[in-house]
């Protein structure tokens, strides 16, 4: 550099410069700092104008993303000059005489053997009969199509001159050598090709094969172990690649186009066992190789070993309603932001994060800013066992499907664009995979098929508009779902049954046809931490003897019910936002079971928990407000009949016929899947068990519904229990049929209507409540049953008030009206009053029409000196506690109803422990009527 009194301008350094070749640039950027990073300052410039010039590489991010450029084109060029060179190091050095010349000889003094027309060798084979080892056979542009199979028995490589398109080699060519370079060339089948299957235009037994910039035509790759391949930039049409058995291949930046088979086969257990570092699961290969790193990094701290120190560092929760989005494009998921943790978080390493709020994300997954996310212990075991192929940034756009994994093989496929194809990604019998970043996309089945006990880790991935399941995991797979955007399917988002598993965690799906998590036919999966939103059918459907643990979800603006559970169906469903949905938050349809727990169920249209009476839920500590409809409706209406319906015969037609069409050049037994165990999976949580005998809707907080809080209109048993039911714009709980009823413990106050209502022809057992407050009556009782031992103060009108023509026995009870009569006794009123505490205020404690025939015996008046016309009052009328205060009252146990303390003398009963083990296509149906008749729901069949 001159001194710098004489120092020319920068931008004069950088014309002179970009005059140099790409030799003289690294000499210069080994002067000294300065000039190196003069030399760096040129990427945009001169490297990308060297890297272009080079008619042997395509774009680096050929085929999917053309317009966009690399980071750094000084290394693009790099990586991709290393890549060229790599195949040479894959070179085995066995000791022994014949392979001395793998350590005298120089690569830089090979010698360039050129074939074609005019030159000194007309055939490929008699340049390679000349040629010695790492030489160079350079193709002139023509048409090569000799006999017999091309044998590969030393190290070289095969190039074509000129654009590619040029050199159209039709020989099928078998690599015996340690390494083989073939570059910028058209491969096809020779003229004996099959009629009945793909012709092998390339077989790899041992050794390395690296193949760049080709196109690859009407034939099959074959790569068995020992051997391995490298295929870049390489075009398949009506070609694929299979590999049995390969461990650290690479296909890379390839497009792909096949009507016959999928695309990419791989088989086979790989030799590889010893499990790698989680920072670069392949690092020592890739150093080798020339590769840049996984996507791995870009989606996950990998820093972070322990989940619960990521969730203290940088886990938050999204807050407020749904979030509007600021264009037709951008779509954000909706979020919410509890006042406390859930009831029952148990401290999972899954860390629930979402995008920041300023942040938007397309539906298609470009140009957004997604956070990095913690990788917890499972999924790190699942990432540093995986030693199969590489399958990354290709683009598989026209055919009969993408990759399909199967015996026992290893996959890591990333980074993908893959539509408008028969089927995505298919892994089956024992495969295991890690798929990661990719777009699967108008599938005309599911987009990636998990069958047969594969398992593996799928995350960060857009999934959108297939015509079946975005991910359909079946036969006992348990693979991992998480960080996955699913979406737009023409069916439901995610499929689990045949007895699969799974945990589908902190994804988003959303504006799906049907039910967004569909669990049926024994499918036994977790799905938890989920942004399920905006679908058009159920968040989540579990029928025909589904189970699952439902947990942690959010569950938004679904069209139909928020969870939809019939036919056997028996889920644990917990600690979830269902809310804002266009109809019931929770449908339990005819045979539905299941355990409906510490849930917040909230501001949707028609019911919080629509039931159908012949099934025998549990409904547990759940939050149920600002319903359009009522809390809790159990009616007995039968669904519209449909019949249940199998997935379609097509689908399965089409997995049959994949299986002929595949390749099969390896013998291996396909049932040795069948000898893997299966284990149930279970999560332990804590509340009742559910009774056998009947449905139970118990301790939940029932409130501002537009209905009633609890509505029944069933023909089987129903325990009512614990629950406080206050504010809503019906009746507290309202009994419109005959059936086995018991109604005990609960705080019914301040509703619109009556607190207890009981029809005619109804009969209730009504015990132990706490029922005051109410805008007209504490207790309407037109049915027969046993009402006693409840509290009934400062209702609006009567305490208790008998209608007839029912015959009802009340006793034990406290009660008490400021303006009305305590006991109002009607004209046609019939039954027993007896032995209650009727405490008189302004009018008589107990008024009876003249022509009952109530037998009204042993009951107490207790005259009360009243303040302003009142002595009775409800404590902290402005929040959710409704106990009445029992001062200046002589009262002779606490006030009902009893709360669960221990130092009560009247305590609830204890809580016991609970363990329930916890996977379709359905039709749509629509009954549009409120729960007075048929509830508004989703029928999955």
């Amino acid at each position: 550099m001159p001194e710098k009194e004489v120092l020319l301008p920068l931008e004069l350094w950088r014309v002179i410069l970009n005059h140099l070749s790409v030799r003289d640039l690294c000499r210069c950027s080994q002067v000294c700092q300065e000039w190196r990073e003069l030399v760096k300052s040129l990427d945009s410039t001169r490297w990308k104008e060297l890297f272009l010039a080079s008619k042997r590489w395509k774009h680096p991010n050929w085929p999917n993303y053309t317009q966009k450029e690399p980071s750094s084109w000084k290394d693009t060029y790099k990586v991709h000059h290393l890549a060229s060179k790599q195949w040479v190091n894959r070179s085995v050095e066995v000791r022994c005489a014949p392979c001395l010349y793998l350590f005298r000889r120089r690569l830089d003094r090979r010698r360039i053997f050129r074939v074609g027309a005019g030159r000194e060798f007309q055939t490929i084979k008699s340049a390679i009969a000349s040629a010695s080892p790492f030489d160079c056979i350079l193709l002139q542009p023509g048409v090569y199509d000799e006999q017999h199979v091309l044998s590969l028995k030393f190290p070289i490589e095969i190039c074509g001159e000129g654009e590619l398109g040029d050199v159209l080699v039709q020989i099928a060519i078998e690599q015996q050598a340690s390494t083989t370079r073939i570059q910028n060339i058209i491969l096809q089948p020779g003229p004996q090709r099959s009629q009945t299957t793909l012709p092998v235009i390339l077989k790899v037994g041992t050794g390395h094969v690296q193949v760049d910039n080709c196109v690859l035509e009407q034939g099959q790759v074959q790569v068995s172990s020992p051997g391995s391949i490298v295929v870049r930039y390489c075009t398949f049409n009506n070609a694929c690649i299979t590999l049995r058995s390969v461990g650290f291949s690479r296909i890379e930046n390839c497009l792909f186009s096949t009507d016959e088979t999928s695309a990419v086969v791989i088989e086979g257990l790989p030799p590889v066992t010893r499990q790698r570092p989680i920072s670069r699961p392949i690092e020592d290969w890739m150093t080798s190789n020339g590769i840049d790193s996984l996507g791995l990094e870009d989606l996950y701290d990998l820093s972070v070993v322990d989940g619960d120190q990521g969730m203290k560092n940088g886990a938050k929760l999204m807050s407020g309603k749904a979030i509007e989005p600021q264009n037709e494009k951008c779509l954000v998921p909706p979020a919410k932001l509890p006042d406390e943790p859930m009831k029952g978080h148990n401290g999972s390493q899954v860390t629930v994060l979402t995008n920041d709020l300023s942040q938007t994300k397309t539906s298609l997954g470009v140009g957004c800013h997604t956070r990095r996310y913690y990788l917890d212990a499972q999924c790190r075991e699942v990432v540093r066992s995986i030693h199969g192929c590489i399958v990354r940034k290709n683009r598989f756009c026209i055919g009969k499907g993408a990759v399909l994994v199967r015996r026992r093989g290893h996959a890591w496929i990333e980074g993908n664009e893959i539509g408008r194809l028969s089927h995505g990604i298919r892994c089956l019998t024992g495969a295991k995979v890690v798929i990661l970043n990719n777009r699967i996309h108008d599938c005309e089945t599911s987009g990636i098929f998990f069958r047969e006990r594969s398992t593996g880790l799928v995350a960060g991935n857009h999934i959108y508009s297939n015509k079946e399941a975005g991910t359909d995991i079946r036969s006992g797979s348990d693979p991992i779902l998480q960080h996955n955007h699913i979406h737009s399917g023409k069916r439901s988002g995610v499929v689990i049954l045949d007895r699969g598993k799974g945990i589908i965690r902190d994804n988003d799906i959303y504006d799906n046809k049907e039910a967004g998590v569909y669990i049926l036919y024994r499918g036994n999966p977790i799905v938890k931490h989920n942004r399920i939103w905006s679908g058009r059918a159920a968040g989540v459907a579990v029928t025909e003897e589904g189970k699952g643990h439902i947990l942690y979800n959010d569950i938004y603006g679904m069209e139909w019910g928020g969870v939809d559970i019939r036919n056997g169906g028996n889920p644990v469903v917990s600690n979830n936002w269902i809310r804002d949905g266009h109809a019931d938050g929770i449908v339990i349809g005819e045979g539905g079971k299941g355990v409906i727990m510490d849930n917040d169920i909230r501001g949707n249209s028609g019911c919080g928990v629509w039931i159908l009476t012949v099934s025998k839920p549990l409904i547990y500590g759940n939050r149920i407000a600002d319903c359009g409809d009522s809390g809790v409706a159990l009616v007995s209406n039968s669904d519209l009949h449909h019949d249940n319906q199998q997935l379609s015969s097509q689908f399965s037609q089409s997995e049959q016929e994949e299986q002929q069409m595949q390749p099969l050049f390896f013998d291996e037994d396909l049932s040795s899947a069948s000898n893997f165990d299966d284990h149930e999976q279970s999560i332990d949580l804590n509340g009742p068990r559910p009774d056998k005998n009947f449905a139970c809707v118990d301790n939940n907080t029932i409130f501002d519904n537009a209905g009633h809080g609890i509505y029944f209109s069933g023909s089987e048993g129903l325990l009512i229990r614990g629950n406080n039911v206050h504010n809503n714009e019906g009746c507290g709980i309202k009994i419109a049929k005959p059936a086995e009823i018991t109604i005990e413990d609960n705080s019914v106050c301040r509703n619109n209507s009556s607190g207890v209502s009981i029809e005619i022809a109804c009969s209730a057992n009504v015990s132990g409540n706490g029922i005051y407050g109410n805008r007209k009556h504490g207790i309407v009782v037109s049915g027969k049953g046993l009402i006693k031992e409840n509290d009934v103060f400062c209702n609006v009108l009567s305490g208790v008030e008998l209608r007839g023509p029912g015959d009802p026995y009340i006793t034990r009870n406290r009660i008490q009206s400021t303006d009305h009569y305590g006991v109002n006794i009607l004209e046609n009123a019939r039954g027993y009053v007896d032995s209650n505490d009727i405490y008189q205020c302004s009018a008589a404690g107990l008024y009876q029409h003249p022509d009952s025939t109530v037998l009204v015996i042993n009951n107490r008046t207790i005259p009360v000196n009243t303040k302003n016309g009142r002595q009775v009052r409800i404590v902290n009328e402005g929040t959710n506690d409704c106990r009445h205060d029992p001062v200046g009252l002589d009262l002779d146990s606490p006030p009902r109803p009893l709360l669960p303390d221990k130092n009560s003398k009247f305590p609830r009963p204890a809580m016991s422990r609970i363990s329930m083990s916890s996977s379709g296509n359905g039709h749509l149906v629509a009954g549009m009527t409120s729960c007075n008749g048929r509830s508004r729901f989703c029928v999955v069949s």
